[in-house]
């Protein structure tokens, strides 16, 4: 079984949803975007998922260096 499931970490918490899916867009079909938060204050919790609609998108983006730097100051996002 092939997963289409990025996991990625180090997200500022400034990043919502639909920039993150930006950021992934040009890979290939993102199907959905989750960044994962604080139940009781909403803040990102500074990681989240990416779901490609094609297992071969997820190749491309962990590949790139394009995802490197998104306006961090503590390091690029992590795939």
């Amino acid at each position: 079984m092939h997963h289409s499931n990025v996991y990625v970490r180090n997200l500022p918490a400034t990043i919502g949803e639909e920039m993150l899916r930006k950021l992934f867009e040009p890979f290939g079909d993102v199907e959905s975007v989750c960044i994962m938060r604080d139940l009781a204050s909403r803040v990102s919790r500074g990681f989240g998922f990416v779901k490609y609609e094609n297992v071969n998108s997820v190749c491309c983006s962990t590949f790139s260096t394009s995802l490197a730097d998104c306006g961090r100051k503590r390091g690029p996002l992590q795939l």
